[in-house]
């Protein structure tokens, strides 16, 4: 998309929240270009200005949040602090939490569910010293996001009183022994 003015990033801003927002209660299908255009407090022709459809809109809604993950980890990437594995769930909690209802609702998707995987990878081989992947470490961090995720949505469950930091520190309580014998 080309650059946006300042008034027109505020649209284009509203118009992802609004979608989040319609998405968290309606399935994609059922979704009309007037239920996020009223949400949004915007016009069809405003709509489409910036999309093409709601497809189009639920794939910029899902790619700036993944901006947004991306730019958080790589922050944490280039600290110049050492990073230990129980560091790892702090680091998971302190990205995932501002967007965990986001997160929750886009993780329907498989290729986000993959693109959320690959920005997580290098914070996980950092923190575990690992300079190269292989099955066995391919397969822990996929173990360890299925529960991350697991955790996202047990937690934005409203019927659920506990906190995302919550949970990630209890399942880090069993989780990390394990995982840090298994990379020994």
């Amino acid at each position: 998309m080309k650059s946006l003015s300042k008034t027109q990033q505020h649209t284009y801003t509203n118009f992802l929240n609004a979608f989040v927002d319609v998405y968290e209660k309606i399935p994609i299908e059922k979704i009309s270009i007037k239920m996020v255009a009223d949400r949004a407090g915007y016009n069809r022709s405003s709509f489409d200005l910036y999309f093409s459809d709601v497809y189009a809109l639920r794939a910029a809604a899902e790619n700036a949040l993944i901006q947004e993950l991306q730019k958080d980890v790589d922050a944490i990437l280039r600290s110049d602090t050492d990073i230990h594995v129980d560091d790892f769930i702090d680091s998971f909690a302190m990205v995932s939490s501002p967007y965990a209802r986001r997160i929750h609702i886009f993780c329907q998707s498989e290729a986000f569910r993959q693109h959320l995987f690959e920005i997580i990878k290098p914070i996980f081989m950092k923190i575990n010293g690992i300079a190269e992947m292989n099955k066995k470490t391919e397969y822990l961090l996929s173990l360890v996001f299925s529960i991350m995720l697991h955790n996202i949505d047990y937690c934005c469950n409203d019927q659920n009183e506990m906190t995302l930091q919550e949970a990630i520190e209890y399942t880090g309580e069993f989780i990390l022994p394990g995982l840090q014998n298994l990379l020994c």
